[in-house]
């Protein structure tokens, strides 16, 4: 059987022009608050020009291990 769990990533966006963008996983937490405190723990009024921390809810499908 499959399990779904739902994770808050941390990605860190640059932008190398106005179409083109690059994202780096900084870290995954359970709640978006957990992630937004990390965000700002690390970036806080530091952001450098074209980057930005998002905070998105990703769905992981994993099979369920058998007992």
């Amino acid at each position: 059987t499959m399990t779904v769990e739902v994770v808050w990533v941390l990605l860190l966006v640059t932008a190398l022009n106005r179409y083109d963008f690059v994202t780096e996983n900084i870290g995954d937490y359970e709640t978006v608050a957990e992630c937004h405190f990390a965000s700002t723990q690390m970036f806080l009024e530091d952001m450098p020009m074209n980057k930005e921390a998002v905070c998105m809810r990703v769905e992981e499908y994993k099979l369920a291990e058998k007992d």
